[in-house]
Order: structure tokens, then C-alpha cells, then sequence
């Protein structure tokens, strides 16, 4: 997530380039400014941490002939997790 977040940085700030016209620059320009907020990369990094515990929990789950001990020991752990 982290090199994403410097992709869409850095194509943002492509955008606000004389080449593209004002429209797009100024929109570009809301949009890096927002991103640029400490707080909207703050519910990134915790976003990303509980999506990939969830995705974790959705593999294991469809996972065939998963034991239903084993089932209920993920879920319980993904519950410690999110709590």
C-alpha cells in the first residue's frame, strides 16, 4: 500500500503539470491535498490491517474439507483481532 500510495502521489502530481488543462490541474490539486492529510493516511494504514486479516480469514475459510475446530478457532482469533 505504501508504494501505491507514492504511485498515485506522484501521478497526481503529473496531473497538476502546465501540459494538462486547468480543470484537471485544480482537481488533481484537491485530490493531493486531501491524500496529504496525516489523517486520511492514518485510516489507510488501519484499513490495510484489517483487510488483510479478514482476507486471511476468507482463505482459510474456503479452504475444502477445513475442520470445523479449525473454523471456529480462526474466527475466534479474527474476533481477538478486530476487538
Amino acid at each position: 500500500m505504501k508504494t501505491g500510495s507514492l504511485l498515485v502521489i506522484k501521478a497526481l502530481e503529473e496531473l497538476m503539470s502546465t501540459s494538462e488543462n486547468v480543470q484537471t490541474r485544480g482537481e488533481a490539486e484537491l485530490v493531493l491535498n486531501s491524500l496529504l492529510r496525516f489523517d486520511i493516511f492514518c485510516h489507510l494504514y488501519f484499513w490495510e490491517e484489517v483487510l488483510k486479516e479478514i482476507n486471511t480469514l476468507q482463505k482459510q475459510l474456503l479452504t475444502s474439507g477445513l475442520a470445523l475446530d479449525v473454523c471456529v478457532s480462526s474466527v475466534i482469533a479474527t474476533k481477538y483481532f478486530l476487538n
